[in-house]
Parts: C-alpha cells; sequence; structure tokens
C-alpha cells in the first residue's frame, strides 16, 4: 500500500495532469489522493526545515524576544 501511495503521489507531482484526473486513472478518490499528497509536501517540508503554515517564528509584537522590551515599556 505504502508503495502505491508514493508512486500515485509522484504521479500527481510529476505529471500536469489535476489530481482529480489522475485519481480518476488510479481509480481511487480524489480526496484520498489530495490529502495523500498534502501529507507528502508536510513531510517534505519538515525533512528540509521548512516552516509550516501559521506558524509564528521569531518576535511578534504581543510577545517580545529576549532582548526586545514589552509593548508599552521602554
Amino acid at each position: 500500500m505504502e508503495e502505491f501511495r508514493r508512486d500515485a503521489v509522484d504521479l500527481v507531482r510529476s505529471s500536469q495532469r489535476p489530481i482529480n484526473q489522475v485519481a480518476r486513472e488510479l481509480g481511487m478518490s480524489h480526496e484520498t489522493l489530495r490529502n495523500w499528497v498534502r501529507v507528502a509536501e508536510r513531510q517534505a517540508r519538515d525533512v528540509c526545515g521548512g516552516l509550516g503554515r501559521g506558524r509564528v517564528v521569531g518576535p511578534t509584537m504581543s510577545q517580545p524576544g529576549p532582548d526586545l522590551p514589552a509593548r508599552g515599556r521602554a
């Protein structure tokens, strides 16, 4: 099953066809294939040290870093 999953994701990535078309050709649900592609992309970002969506990096205005004064206290 894992080999099929990897092959299906690779097919989506390497072809210019929409996920719906690839899923239909493979005889599977397009939602399942879309989820597999998303998981593979997330894993690739994690392995490469990429940042996921919605993660905050570094200090923000509401949460100052160690070398920044708190807002309103200067």
